[in-house]
């Protein structure tokens, strides 16, 4: 998944698709978590969710652009061909639910579905019966790694017809529950930063010892392999150039 606007087409234009964002959390959690790791290898699509994962994909030489789940939200609240869709919410908290189903009444938006209740009390089988039963065409999955990661996945492989991506906080973010920040922050990638200063009793061990070492032990690695790697084709070239004049001499 290159950019936003790739995303959105997925979604306005497909059927039975499972978007899956991916940021230094999902990568610490597929290492420990087979599970969580079998999830994200099944889904349909998947996109870059941090500059981590960007760079990361953009070494391996997959030209991509970051892609949240916020902005996801955000574009298709904003997007003319939502009002055609039938849109279901699964999670956040009731009330931010409340405020979610106002801003897309008032802006058009059919929002067909929305459960709040406590991931305990869900059964994957029913829900995708009720989903189904409301022609939902996208499903957002409001609740945090590993938890909506999973349940989305069980809702695709269940027969849900439409189209699931997990949005985690974006909602809340969305409804004004909670701040995006500053757009410096998302341009010199430190919204980790700024979340974690916000946050720091819920995510400053998230992101020191778990995130970090992922970081270190992957992400870089595979950043400076594809320097060395692009620094040896270009040597070959030379040498293989240096050898055609020698020659042709």
């Amino acid at each position: 998944m290159r950019n936003d606007a790739e995303l959105l087409t997925i979604m306005f234009n497909g059927a039975g698709v499972r978007v899956q964002t991916l940021n230094l959390h999902h990568l610490e959690l597929a290492k420990r978590e087979p599970a969580f790791r079998a999830s994200i290898e099944s889904a349909t699509w998947v996109t870059a969710d941090g500059w981590p994962v960007r760079r990361a994909f953009n070494a391996l030489g997959y030209r991509t652009e970051r892609v949240t789940g916020y902005d996801f939200v955000s574009n298709l609240l904003n997007d003319g061909r939502t009002r055609s869709k039938a849109l279901g919410l699964l999670g956040a908290s009731p009330n931010v639910a409340t405020r979610f189903k106002h801003l897309t009444d008032d802006l058009g938006i059919q929002l067909v579905y929305s459960d709040q209740r406590r991931r305990e009390e869900w059964n994957v089988r029913s829900i995708v019966d009720e989903l189904n039963r409301a022609s939902v065409d996208i499903l957002m999955v409001a609740v945090t790694p590993p938890w909506g990661d999973l349940i989305a996945n069980e809702i695709f492989e269940s027969g849900f017809q439409g189209n699931v991506i997990a949005v985690g906080g974006a909602i809340d973010i969305a409804t004004g529950q909670q701040s995006k920040g500053p757009d410096f922050v998302g341009k010199f990638g430190l919204v980790w930063l700024y979340r974690m200063i916000r946050e720091p009793k819920r995510l400053f061990a998230r992101y020191i010892f778990r995130c970090l070492p992922v970081m270190i032990l992957d992400v870089i690695p595979i950043e400076i392999g594809a320097k060395i790697k692009r620094r040896g084709k270009a040597v070959q070239v030379r040498v293989t150039a240096h050898t055609a004049d020698k020659e042709l001499a």
